[in-house]
């Protein structure tokens, strides 16, 4: 359906009316980093030098695992990021210390932070709220929502802050938490939205359709049925307008801003993350183990990386087009703009959490094994941020195995713990141990097969050790 030019002309009007009404109010905080994928339209482009190579610079340890949920940056040298332990941290960039942490009430496992101007941090939470945070960490008001919020919030130039859940509705909120309109789909919308230049909010829903909604009042602008889920993966508006998401059919989608199609794409692998536009505007996605370059006129695909597990998260590109993107093989890969492997850095467990980039290059992302990380060009003096002491867990061995493998552990203090084997996407596939866990080493044996006894699909798996508050986990490759 194509826009008339009354409809786009009030669209503009009340977008930049929204702007200079707003200008009292708290707009995205001024970062590198203050939201889901860098920036309201999910550009996921940063405007610093590259990493030459991945020098650590900290790493923080959490309770828990940082799944899905990624790093944003926010004023005062903190990054802000969600863990499964239900609590979302305030982390000094510069050495790694967490200043704070809010206690959510269930597991911040996908929403992504957002930072506001004046320091107050968005999430949504898995028991279905989703929360406004004050600077010092104190709850400053929420919104239970009729199921889980696992959509990243997206901070529009006036302020308002919009957000999608799985009660198949698209909220928008104004910065004192009142309610500014609510739309509703007809599926769960997970996907994040992402805002136009004139304010249009677009997200995409398990009904099929990417919708392009009216950012004063929520209205339908148009609706675009794309014939297949929509919302798991994000929307990301390109500098020309075009609106690019992946679907869960495995198709990738370019759409023009009336709402038709510019073209089309079949990547046969469902996609979870929003695109990355790099700076000579290549369209660059993320599914199955690959990382794609595309061109933005055709859909034409420009090149193709492979990694060696599971790719989910979200692109970041640098200035000179260098592209970092997580892997559930641990890696965080860096790729020249053609394509070619620049460096890698093995991190704890699989990575879920999409990188993000500060203003001085320095890269930030979350890991399984509970760890935030920050890799820069030089080493930061800082405190020792490790924390207490580890769990303990070996090598398996053999590894790859064709048959299964056995492993070694160990655990700083008594008390109990369980040793499991996950997939790639965290799924328990055998307990291997539950019980007594302390400085004694422990060896179990893994014989390659289930929770049922079938034997184990080859492919990439993690052996998990839990006990207390700390994790620690190891890869294993089975072969046939």
């Amino acid at each position: 359906m194509n826009l008339t030019l009354p409809r786009r002309l009030a669209i503009w009007t009340a977008a930049v009316a929204a702007v200079l009404a707003g200008t009292t109010h708290a707009q995205p905080a001024p970062s590198a980093w203050p939201m889901y994928h860098a920036s309201s339209s999910h550009l996921g482009r940063s405007a610093a030098a590259s990493l030459a190579a991945p020098t650590p610079r900290w790493s923080r340890a959490l309770p828990d695992s940082i799944w899905g949920s990624s790093p944003v940056l926010g004023p005062g040298h903190v990054a802000y990021v969600g863990c499964m332990d239900s609590a979302l941290y305030a982390v000094y960039t510069t050495t790694g210390a967490v200043k704070w942490k809010f206690k959510a009430g269930g597991a911040l496992q996908y929403s992504s932070p957002a930072v506001a101007s004046d320091g107050t941090v968005y999430i949504g939470g898995m028991d279905s709220t989703f929360y406004a945070v004050e600077p010092t960490g104190m709850l400053k008001w929420k919104f239970k929502a009729g199921s889980t919020v696992r959509s990243s919030p997206a901070i529009a130039a006036d302020g308002t802050v919009h957000v999608g859940s799985g009660d198949q509705n698209v909220y928008a909120f104004n910065p004192n938490g009142t309610l500014k309109w609510t739309r509703p789909t007809g599926g769960n919308v997970r996907s994040s939205p992402a805002l136009g230049p004139d304010g249009t909010v677009y997200v995409g829903s398990d009904d099929g359709f990417l919708y392009a909604l009216h950012p004063v009042d929520g209205t339908v602008v148009w609706a675009a049925a794309l014939g297949s889920g929509v919302d798991l993966a994000s929307p990301t508006v390109g500098p020309d307008t075009t609106i690019y998401i992946g679907a869960t059919s495995g198709l990738f989608y370019a759409i023009r801003p009336n709402g038709t199609l510019k073209w089309v794409v079949n990547a046969k692998h469902t996609m979870y993350s929003a695109p990355a536009i790099a700076p000579g505007g290549d369209v660059v996605i993320t599914m199955g183990s690959d990382i794609w370059d595309l061109d933005p006129a055709t859909g034409k695909i420009n090149w193709k990386f492979v990694a060696t597990g599971l790719v989910r998260t979200a692109a970041a590109v640098a200035a000179d087009g260098t592209i970092y993107g997580g892997s559930a093989d641990g890696n965080l890969y860096a790729l020249t703009a053609a394509g070619a492997l620049r460096w890698t850095y093995l991190a704890g467990g699989p990575v879920y959490s999409s990188p993000a980039v500060d203003a001085d290059g320095s890269v930030y992302f979350g890991s399984f094994d509970g760890r935030l990380h920050s890799l820069g060009s030089s080493v930061v003096a800082a405190p020792d941020t490790r924390g207490p002491a580890r769990l303990a867990l070996s090598v398996p061995t053999p590894n790859p195995t064709r048959g299964g493998a056995q492993l070694a552990f160990s655990a700083p203090a008594a008390g109990r713990g369980t040793l499991d084997v996950l997939s790639v996407d965290g799924r328990r596939v055998r307990r291997l141990y539950d019980g007594a866990v302390d400085n004694f080493t422990r060896s179990v044996q893994w014989d390659g097969r289930d929770e049922s006894g079938s034997l184990a699909t080859p492919g990439i798996y993690w052996a998990a050790l839990h006990a207390g508050s700390g994790m620690v986990t190891r890869r294993l490759t089975v072969v046939r």
